[in-house]
């Protein structure tokens, strides 16, 4: 077996399934309607770390040194899904506001190498998702492929869509975690 063949072989599969999502919607339930910043970044990385981590290590430990970067996009991934949801009740620039604190809370987590990218943010993640696949009717599809050729994802078999199921199982988890803010005088 030569040092590059693992990275040739099919990616193992992501076995996200309904006892992940109860877990991620027992999880965002269990917030208070008004969490402060540092409580929003936590059930975030509580999310993926404790949800979506023990179904994709096989996923993980295939793709080699991204493990960070994977979390990082799951992080946005996350945020997009909560700023799309709070956009629609209450617009972007509210949508944005309320997600900075807790954005700007997960950023120690984010490697060096993947800030400036994060401190864009889920809008203009959004809109170069929209820019690149105007064809593309789903936002969170465009959003996901985007983002997959970002880290190099696309071109493996397998690796794409475990890529797409984490994706949309964190932004499924922003989405949930949007119903459960209040936002006042919005």
């Amino acid at each position: 077996m030569g040092i590059f063949d693992r990275f040739r072989a099919r990616g193992p599969e992501v076995a996200v399934g309904p006892h992940t999502r109860e877990a991620i919607e027992a999880r965002m339930a269990g917030l208070p309607h008004a969490p402060p910043a540092k409580v929003l970044a936590q059930a975030v990385r509580d999310m993926i770390q404790q949800d979506l981590w023990p179904v994709s290590g096989g996923w993980r430990e295939a793709l080699g040194p991204l493990e960070k970067e994977v979390e990082a996009e799951l992080f946005l991934c996350a945020w997009a899904g909560c700023a799309g949801a709070l956009a629609e009740r209450h617009g972007w620039e509210t949508a944005l506001a309320v997600l900075e604190a807790p954005m700007a809370d997960l950023r120690e987590y984010v490697p060096f190498s993947c800030r400036e990218h994060y401190d864009k943010g889920p809008q203009a993640l959004i809109v170069y998702a929209r820019m690149q696949l105007p064809k593309e009717p789903d936002v969170v599809k465009a959003t996901l492929a985007v983002m997959a050729r970002w880290m190099c994802l696309s071109d493996r078999e397998g690796v794409l869509e475990g890529w797409l199921r984490l994706g949309l199982t964190a932004w499924m988890g922003g989405e949930l975690m949007a119903e459960c803010l209040t936002l006042e005088n919005t």
